[in-house]
């Protein structure tokens, strides 16, 4: 094994520093007006507090087993299976009816973590532009927040959002065969989609399709509510979705160590040449830009890929920066960070 472990992630640089503040023990906010002390290690179901003077928000007390950041909002889920969120809440992706602030644009927001109710035995989370989907410990799928464009996998949402149809209360997904083991979203809620890996290894998808999102070679005009399943993944790994923009691609690990990828190929961002039109690609294929095969992990954000090899080799390919070097160009080795520990 290379020192890179499969399950290891690759993220954008604007979630290295949440997953740096979660490794020193913090979830780092602005410095709080008020401050009160954290609470006691022992109290597990405790409301988050703001802490001292070094401006962090303080977790539960208990251990954080995931943290997942999005466009407006971030969520964690602690050991004993609850699911905290702060950020903005025009969507409701707090999980929460009301926010007790209000920030730029005349939003309701938190800066405190609020509880999501009805949560208890959550794995993981994935949060999107507007959304947030956690996995059960029965490998159940649960979103809340914007429902746009039917990524939370349901038709019939109980509220509106400013014209938008939105949840507070987290909602089952249903139609999955399988238990799932990972959940990603993708996009900006407009073109939302939500994938869950399953435990065989295959990928189903929801939501949006206008780049070929959902990978089930679907006309890009379908939405869908239901999942569908991804064309030619049965054994995903890893799965990931650039997290906002207009340049929406997902990609799966495979158990090969190899990688399949589908959806927007603008700025060649998941390795594929764009094939003009809407530059989509409707069904998952391997990319011809990403190296051939020992893949651990890849992380895409708008028009950007980043992929680990497992000797700890790290490639940029696609558009970096939108400046840094011309469409279509070959993988960059990045050297600064070869062979991380």
């Amino acid at each position: 094994m290379g020192r890179f472990a499969p399950s290891s992630l690759v993220r954008p640089l604007f979630v290295i520093a949440v997953v740096c503040a979660m490794a020193c023990g913090t979830l780092l906010d602005q410095a709080p007006d008020d401050p009160t002390p954290a609470p006691d290690a022992a109290t597990t179901d405790a409301t988050p507090e703001d802490g001292g003077s070094d401006g962090a928000v303080r977790a539960p007390g208990t251990a954080i087993v995931d943290i997942a950041a999005g466009n407006s909002s971030t969520c964690i889920v602690v050991a004993n299976g609850s699911v905290y969120c702060w950020g903005s809440n025009h969507r409701k992706q707090l999980g929460a009816a009301t926010a007790p602030e209000t920030c730029a644009g005349a939003r309701p927001c938190s800066r405190r973590p609020m509880r999501v109710d009805g949560i208890t035995d959550a794995k993981s989370v994935a949060v999107g532009d507007a959304w947030a989907c956690v996995v059960h410990a029965t490998g159940a799928v649960s979103c809340w927040g914007s429902n746009a464009q039917l990524q939370l996998g349901h038709g019939g949402s109980d509220e509106m959002c400013d014209g938008v149809s939105c949840n507070a209360t987290p909602v089952l997904v249903t139609g999955l065969p399988d238990r799932a083991v990972q959940v990603a979203v993708g996009g900006s809620e407009e073109q939302g989609v939500t994938c869950a890996r399953l435990q065989s290894g295959a990928v189903y998808c929801w939501g949006s399709n206008d780049v070929g999102q959902l990978g089930a070679g679907l006309s890009t005009a379908e939405t869908s509510v239901a999942p569908v399943e991804v064309e030619g993944i049965s054994t995903a790994r890893f799965i990931t979705a650039a997290p906002q923009g207009g340049n929406l691609g997902v990609c799966a690990v495979l158990a090969s160590n190899e990688l399949s990828c589908w959806g927007s190929g603008k700025f060649w961002m998941i390795g594929r040449a764009p094939p003009g039109g809407c530059d989509c690609f409707p069904t998952a294929a391997k990319p011809t830009l990403a190296p051939d095969a020992d893949i651990a992990t890849i992380g895409i954000a708008d028009g950007t890929s980043v992929v680990a090899r497992m000797n700890g080799s790290v490639f940029v390919y696609g558009f970096p920066g939108y400046a840094l070097k011309p469409v279509g160009s070959m993988p960059e080795q990045v050297m600064s960070v070869s062979g991380l520990p």
